[in-house]
C-alpha cells in the first residue's frame, strides 16, 4: 500500500516545477514506500535523486542532512556498511557543527553512527562515541525519550558483542540496562518492541556476566582432553578463553578454544568434566 501511494503521489506531481515542495515531498513518499516494500535498491535510487534535487533547489542544510541520513539507513539495510559509515560520519559532524552536541538530531545521528560501527565490528569506536554522547542525552532529553533507550541499547551491543570485552564492560552493560528497563516498562509498556528488546538484552548480558565471573578451570597453554563423542576423548592445548564465532547464538561464548594434537581447532561449549578435562600426566617410565 505504501509503495502504491508513493507512486501515485509521484505521478501526480510530475508536471510541477522541480522546486515545488509537493514534487520533492512526493519523491520522499515514494522512497519511503519502496523501503516499506523492501525494494531497497529502488528506494536508494529515489533517495539519491531526492538528495540531488534538494541540493539544486537550495533547501536548508537540516533538510539535506535528514535526506542524507535516510540514504545511510538504506545502505545499512543493503549491507553496504562502509558506505553507510562514511555518510553517517559526515552527517554527524555537520549536525554537530550546525546545532551542537546537545541537539536531538546530533544525538540521533551519533547513535546511528555507533550502530554502523558495530555492524563493522569496530566496537571500540562505537563504545567511545556513545560513552561521550550518552551523558549529553541524559542531560538534555527527558528520561522517557525513546532515544535514551536506543542509545543505551546500542552501547550495550557494542559492549557485549566485542570479543575483547572485559568484566567491567559487562558490568557496565548490565547496569545501563537495569537503569532504563523500569522506565521503558512504565512509559512504553511491557509489550513494546523497545521494552522487549531491553529485557532480552538485559537477560543475555546478565547470563554472560555470570558465566564470566565464574573462574575457569584452565588457562591458555594448559593440556586438556576434549570429548569428541561417546567414550571418545582427544588431546589438545587450550589456545583461547571465551571463544566466539559468527555462527554462535548471540551472547554465547565457549569457555575454551582448543587446538587438538591432530591439528583441528575445536571449542568446548561448557566448562565441565563431561566436556573437557585436564590431561593426565604421562606415566613415569
Amino acid at each position: 500500500v505504501a509503495c502504491a501511494v508513493g507512486w501515485a503521489c509521484w505521478k501526480t506531481s510530475l508536471g510541477r516545477p522541480e522546486a515545488d515542495w509537493t514534487r520533492w515531498c512526493a519523491m520522499g513518499q515514494l522512497g519511503r514506500g519502496l523501503l516499506a516494500s523492501e525494494h531497497y535498491e529502488d528506494a536508494l535510487s529515489v533517495q539519491e535523486a531526492e538528495l540531488s534535487t534538494l541540493r539544486r533547489i537550495g533547501v536548508p542544510e537540516g533538510q539535506m542532512l535528514v535526506a542524507q541520513s535516510n540514504i545511510a539507513n538504506t545502505y545499512d539495510l543493503l549491507g553496504r556498511f562502509e558506505e553507510a559509515l562514511s555518510m553517517r560520519q559526515d552527517t554527524y559532524s555537520r549536525w554537530l557543527k550546525l546545532k551542537g552536541d546537545a541537539h536531538e538530531e546530533t544525538l540521533r545521528e551519533a547513535t546511528s553512527c555507533a550502530i554502523t560501527l558495530s555492524n563493522l565490528h569496530r566496537y571500540a569506536e562505537a563504545k567511545a562515541l556513545l560513552r561521550k554522547m550518552i551523558p549529553v542525552a541524559r542531560r538534555v532529553l527527558a528520561e522517557s525519550d525513546d532515544l535514551q533507550f536506543r542509545m543505551r541499547m546500542a552501547c550495550n551491543r557494542a559492549l557485549c558483542e566485542d570479543p575483547a570485552k572485559t568484566l567491567d564492560d559487562l558490568r557496565e552493560a548490565v547496569s545501563m540496562l537495569e537503569e532504563i528497563e523500569p522506565t521503558a516498562r512504565r512509559v512504553l509498556g511491557g509489550a513494546h518492541p523497545i521494552t522487549a528488546g531491553i529485557e532480552r538484552d538485559l537477560q543475555e548480558a546478565r547470563e554472560v556476566l555470570r558465566s564470566r565471573e565464574t573462574p575457569l578451570r584452565f588457562k591458555v597453554g594448559d593440556r586438556v582432553i576434549c570429548c569428541g563423542g561417546p567414550n571418545h576423548w582427544e588431546s589438545g592445548t587450550v589456545i583461547k578463553l571465551w571463544y566466539t564465532e559468527d555462527g554462535f547464538a548471540q551472547g554465547f561464548y565457549a569457555p575454551y578454544q582448543v587446538e587438538l594434537d591432530e591439528g583441528r581447532l575445536v571449542f568446548a561449549p561448557d566448562d565441565s568434566d563431561g566436556c573437557v578435562r585436564r590431561e593426565a600426566p604421562p606415566e613415569a617410565s
